[in-house]
């Protein structure tokens, strides 16, 4: 006798039911993993571009020296500063080199065009400004850039820089970087 056994209205909402958990788990666990890879590109980048900024700032602070620190902004008491400004090595008399005829090293800040440059936050942007009046961003998404010069270190220019993020899922990134840099000259 070949009975054939068939699917009752109770057991097809079972199955159904548990289909839909598996699929809910599925999705669920989807979304998760792309909100994850987001957050892990965002910050990526983010750290990545503040990376950079703190580069190009260091090795531009290591060209110049204590002295060339313009006074009031970093002073070397120990306080945290948002600004910076300060002169590097420039070829003043157009000889095509830094070093004077005297051995000196000549300075931007010498001469009629002071062409100092200043390291500053302005919005979310950390901008570097110098005498030529262009105004480079250095890094976007830029919350906080801190300059520290100890008493007992005035050489040591140490660099705070936070930055901040948000992903489609409204999840907030922040990064914080810091660096201690030498002036060499």
């Amino acid at each position: 006798m070949n009975k054939e056994r068939a699917v009752t209205l109770v057991e097809f909402i079972v199955a159904v039911a548990i289909f839909a958990l598996v699929a809910t788990g599925l999705l669920l666990t989807l979304n998760y993993t792309r909100g994850s890879m987001e957050l892990v590109k965002i910050a990526t980048s983010l750290e990545e571009e503040m990376q950079n900024a703190l580069y190009t700032m260091a090795s531009e602070l290591r060209q110049t020296r204590n002295s060339k620190i313009a006074v009031g902004p970093v002073n070397a008491d120990g306080v945290w500063y948002d600004t910076i400004r300060f002169s590097i090595p420039w070829d003043i008399n157009g000889d095509g080199n830094v070093v004077s005829a005297t051995g000196e090293l000549e300075w931007s800040d010498q001469g009629t065009s002071n062409w100092t440059v200043t390291y500053a936050l302005s919005g979310f942007q950390l901008l570097r400004t110098s005498g030529d009046g262009r105004n480079p961003v250095l890094a976007s998404h830029i919350t906080a850039v801190s300059f520290r010069r100890q008493a007992g270190t005035p050489g040591l220019v140490d660099i705070t820089l936070t930055g901040q993020m948000t992903t489609y899922l409204n999840r907030t990134i922040q990064i914080s970087l810091t660096n201690s840099v030498e002036m060499r000259n």
